[in-house]
C-alpha cells in the first residue's frame, strides 16, 4: 500500500484593499445627497408599519372600522338631508317667481292712465282742457 500524500496547502486568500478615497482637488467638500422620500414611497411603505401590523393583528381594528362605518353612514344622511332641503328651497323660489311675476302683471294694469281715468269718471271727476291748468309757485321765505 502507498502511503497517503498529503494535500498541497494553498495560499490564503488575500482580501483585496478598500479602494481609496480620491482626493480633493479644491473647493469646499461637498454633502452627500440623501435620498428624498416621496410619498408614493411613503405609501408603500405603510404596510410594513409597526402600527398598522399591530393594528390589523389586534383586535382594536374592529371597533375602528364600525366607527368609520357609522361616520360614512351619518354623512350620507346628512348630505340626503341637505339635498332634501335644497330641493324644497328650489320648489319654493320657482312657485315665489311665478307670484311675482303675477303681481308685477297685476300692478303693471292697475297703474295704466286708461284704467284711472275711468276710475276718475265714474267718481264724476272730469280732465280739464289744457288751458285750464295752471301751476302754483311757492314763494321761498
Amino acid at each position: 500500500m502507498a502511503a497517503p500524500t498529503a494535500a498541497p496547502r494553498r495560499a490564503p486568500l488575500r482580501r483585496p484593499i478598500a479602494p481609496r478615497v480620491p482626493r480633493r482637488v479644491s473647493g469646499p467638500a461637498r454633502r452627500k445627497r440623501r435620498a428624498r422620500s416621496t410619498l408614493l414611497e411613503r405609501l408603500l411603505a405603510l404596510p410594513d408599519h409597526r402600527l398598522v401590523d399591530r393594528l390589523v393583528r389586534g383586535r382594536v381594528w374592529i371597533p375602528l372600522i364600525g366607527f368609520l362605518l357609522i361616520g360614512i353612514v351619518a354623512m350620507q344622511v346628512s348630505m340626503l338631508k341637505l339635498n332634501a332641503g335644497i330641493g324644497t328651497n328650489v320648489e319654493k323660489i320657482s312657485t315665489l317667481e311665478r307670484t311675482n311675476g303675477q303681481l308685477r302683471a297685476d300692478l303693471a294694469q292697475l297703474e295704466s292712465g286708461e284704467r284711472i281715468q275711468q276710475a276718475a269718471g265714474k267718481l264724476g271727476l272730469v280732465m280739464p282742457a289744457p288751458d285750464q291748468v295752471r301751476y302754483l309757485k311757492v314763494k321761498p321765505r
